[in-house]
């Protein structure tokens, strides 16, 4: 969760938000699905970047987001603990991860609602206007080279 962190909210977020923070957050998300590998992982590694790059952008900060995606990991931990045949503190763990889990949901929620749409709204904006830069984000060589290559990755992996 930190390399990815770094790496994708870190770098690449902050390098991309001079084409607008909307636009950032978006192809940072897309770049963070695709990077996964399989389109079951991309899918919902994309919802979980749009909102890891909304966290991001809104506190310049990436600790939250380690944590948002330490709380995501925890499923996978909770999965290993089963397959184990550790059932017992599977169970302890699910409990303690599910609480967790309503918790980060629950701060969510209240957040966006408190002022996240407008938020959202503002951020596709530059001074005002609306960004121009989106066609020089999403239709760059190398998005488009990274999208091929990862799209094949996953295309070879659903055969």
């Amino acid at each position: 969760p930190f390399m990815e962190e770094f790496i994708f909210r870190g770098v690449l977020l902050k390098k991309a938000r001079r084409f607008g923070d909307r636009t950032a957050v978006v192809y940072c998300a897309v770049m963070f699905g695709l990077m996964h590998g399989n389109l079951n992982q991309c899918l919902y590694a994309v919802v979980i970047g749009l909102i890891l790059g909304y966290v991001a952008v809104r506190t310049n900060r990436i600790f939250y987001n380690v944590l948002l995606h330490m709380a995501v990991m925890l499923v996978l931990v909770e999965n290993g603990l089963n397959a184990l045949g550790m059932s017992a503190m599977a169970a302890a763990f699910s409990v303690g991860s599910f609480i967790m889990i309503l918790l980060l949901i629950a701060a969510g929620i209240y957040f966006f609602f408190r002022d996240g749409r407008r938020y959202w709204w503002q951020m596709g904006r530059q001074n005002g206007w609306p960004t121009p830069y989106r066609k020089y984000v999403y239709l760059n060589p190398g998005f488009i080279l990274y999208m091929i290559i990862f799209g094949i990755e996953m295309i070879s992996y659903i055969l």
